[in-house]
């Protein structure tokens, strides 16, 4: 099974099945940031991929829906790196969903993966309003991560809230002026890189009232792609 797949990202244990070769292991992460208790809420996993943050909002008692693009060549890319990206896509068979599906199989799971790039969220397109949102390592990979965040808004019924886990400079997350470095120049397919004054900046602006931090994270990941991390937890 977990041979199936060649480009695992995330790390899932499927139990008998075995534990993919993620490229990033967020199983120690997921209690520090995940409620232990998830029973009679309805949750949503913003960009899912292999669908480790959908698996475990499950696991703890969510009626979940997941979204992704339809395809990698979908993903909001920097344009000047856009047909060198979707060519290595196709050369390394890039088939966006499939890690989902299998994991999805493994785990007998009920999680509905829903194609809708988070550009065009909407309640419609997923059902209905969500009480529990959460976007994992995306803004980064946005063009307007503002934009994003306020279609996430959007899909939260009143007194929703959003959890987001994504990379931050850290040193730059000691002072309290918002910054955000433009990385398209410096890496494949990264548009922002905001320290923590952006990031809370970013969700404010976006309508979010209360911003709590839920700490920093640096989870094992491939050479590389290990990098410190920030929850935040946000109130609709």
């Amino acid at each position: 099974m977990t041979e199936d797949n060649r480009r695992w990202y995330h790390t899932i244990d499927l139990g008998p099945q075995g534990v993919t070769a993620g490229m990033i292991d967020l199983r120690g992460v997921a209690p520090k940031v995940l409620p232990r208790d998830l029973a009679g809420r309805r949750a949503l996993d913003v960009g899912t991929y292999d669908g480790f943050w959908a698996f475990e909002m499950e696991k703890r008692g969510a009626a979940v829906v997941a979204t992704d693009v339809e395809a990698a060549h979908d993903a909001d890319w920097p344009p000047h790196r856009r047909e060198h990206l979707r060519a290595e896509a196709d050369r390394l068979g890039v088939e966006l969903g499939l890690g989902f599906r299998l994991a999805s199989e493994a785990l007998d799971s009920k999680v509905e993966r829903v194609a809708c790039d988070v550009r065009a969220l909407e309640r419609d397109a997923i059902g209905g309003p969500v009480d529990v949102a959460f976007c994992g390592a995306l803004l980064l990979h946005l063009r307007d991560p503002v934009g994003a965040l306020e279609r996430m808004r959007s899909v939260l019924a009143p007194g929703g809230t959003l959890l987001l886990l994504e990379p931050v400079l850290l040193g730059p997350s000691l002072v309290r002026r918002p910054y955000a470095r433009f990385e398209p120049a410096e890496t494949p397919f990264n548009w922002w890189r905001p320290n923590l004054a952006a990031l809370r900046g970013w969700l404010r602006v976006a309508g979010f009232g209360r911003v709590a931090r839920r700490g920093f994270h640096r989870p094992p990941a491939r050479e590389g792609m290990r990098q410190w991390h920030v929850a935040l937890e946000a109130s609709s």
